[in-house]
């Protein structure tokens, strides 16, 4: 009977380590991501609004600023479940009004900061992968076909002070 009960609690143990580990992930995430991000091209102010609706759901927003107006192009989800967890892009006008879905490759080993991380969807035409980047206050967005970014756009934004 303990040898039993033993092993039901190292099972539950470990059990209870996973689910925290997956917690963690939508907090790493916000850590790099939550905040107002700008960039500047061609007389554009390009953003990504990222906010952290609960433990399993970040939410961004996407699009530029252009003579006063603001123009939306994508809103993104950023979810965790019992599969994983998927960022979600719905792009104004493409893939016939649906989101596609990228899942957390990882964070890859040599991001000690764990402020990178990949997204990838191997069967999207473009991109394949989604990469973000954390330094200070410099976020970059690399989308691209193949996992190292070798060839692909950068998007780089300098985080808004708080209003």
């Amino acid at each position: 009977m303990k040898k039993s009960h033993l092993v039901f609690c190292l099972i539950l143990t470990l059990l209870c380590q996973g689910a925290s580990a997956q917690a963690n992930r939508i907090n790493e995430l916000a850590r790099v991501l939550v905040g107002n991000w700008v960039r500047a091209q061609d007389g554009k102010i390009f953003f990504e609004r990222w906010q952290q609706v609960n433990d399993s759901t970040l939410k961004g927003t996407a699009g530029y600023q252009i003579d006063g107006r603001e123009i939306i192009t994508e809103d993104i989800i950023i979810l965790q479940n019992e599969l994983g967890v998927f960022y979600e892009p719905l792009v104004i006008n493409q893939n016939r009004g649906r989101r596609v879905s990228f899942q957390l490759a990882g964070i890859p080993e040599w991001s000690a900061d764990r402020k990178m991380f990949i997204f990838s969807n191997p069967d999207h035409d473009f991109p394949k992968y989604i990469r973000y980047k954390r330094i200070g206050d410099i976020l970059s967005a690399v989308v691209s076909n193949d996992y190292a970014a070798q060839q692909g756009q950068t998007f780089d934004f300098v985080k808004e002070p708080n209003r």
